[in-house]
């Protein structure tokens, strides 16, 4: 965001604008009002490479959703009245910004949160429509229903410094899971390819905690709204005026 001269919660403005398929998808991710982070669903919309015991080649997505089905809330029902560069807080909002870890760390230390991890698979064929690897258009769910696969109980919240130095790693799967490989970057699979390469960024990003200390944790009164917000967008104005 820094790089882009967009912060303080507007960002992505001219990135949706030149591809209305990326505004689709974080419109489709968008929640508002949540009441917490257990209802929400967590999906893996990229597919991986899945060869079962049977050793037939299938591709797999995978979901996360609360083991007892709670309904998700915030889901946004009219994206005509949201705009969704704009993260910035509304006038009328009284909680603060980290309401919803607070919320989820009183749960877990109060009864823990389960989830059910789930699968969709379908088999590999020569003549495959590119279309069905890209993360935007889901697999139809009569033809290739979701499938129970582990229940995963959350029983402690990590502390700040903790979470800050975890990470997760594509390349860390047996050879009968993994990423698809990438023929291109036009390619949908070349998304995990290139998430699959970028180790070395997590380690600079835990190497510069060495050196320099962690992060602060982020207050519960911080404003997204103060700033230069106002002076970006003219200069955005002035400079595109001058093009």
């Amino acid at each position: 965001a820094k790089l882009r001269k967009e912060k303080y919660g507007v960002e992505y403005i001219e990135y949706y604008k030149k591809y209305p398929e990326g505004l689709k998808g974080a419109q489709e991710a968008l929640r508002r009002n949540p009441t917490s982070f257990h209802n929400l669903r967590y999906y893996c919309k990229t597919p991986f490479k899945f060869i079962g015991n049977d050793k037939i080649k299938r591709y797999a997505k995978y979901r996360v959703r609360p083991l007892d089905n709670e309904p998700e809330t915030g889901i946004q029902h009219d994206m005509s009245t949201v705009d969704t560069g704009n993260q910035r807080i509304l006038p009328f909002e009284t909680r603060g910004r980290n309401y919803l870890k607070y919320e989820f760390e009183e749960r877990v230390n109060r009864e823990g949160a389960k989830y059910m991890m789930q699968i969709q698979t379908r088999i590999a064929q020569d003549d495959d429509d590119p279309e069905i690897f890209n993360n935007m258009v889901p697999w139809d769910e009569l033809a290739h229903p979701w499938h129970d696969l582990a229940v995963i109980e959350i029983d402690k919240a990590l502390d700040w410094k903790e979470s800050t130095i975890t990470s997760f790693s594509l390349n860390n799967m047996p050879k009968t899971l993994g990423i698809i490989p990438a023929k291109s970057i036009y390619d949908y699979n070349s998304l995990n390819y290139m998430r699959a390469h970028s180790e070395k960024a997590k380690h600079a990003r835990l190497l510069s905690y060495k050196l320099f200390g962690y992060p602060k944790p982020i207050p519960n009164n911080d404003d997204r709204n103060t700033g230069d917000w106002v002076k970006v967008q003219k200069e955005k104005v002035s400079k595109l005026v001058r093009n």
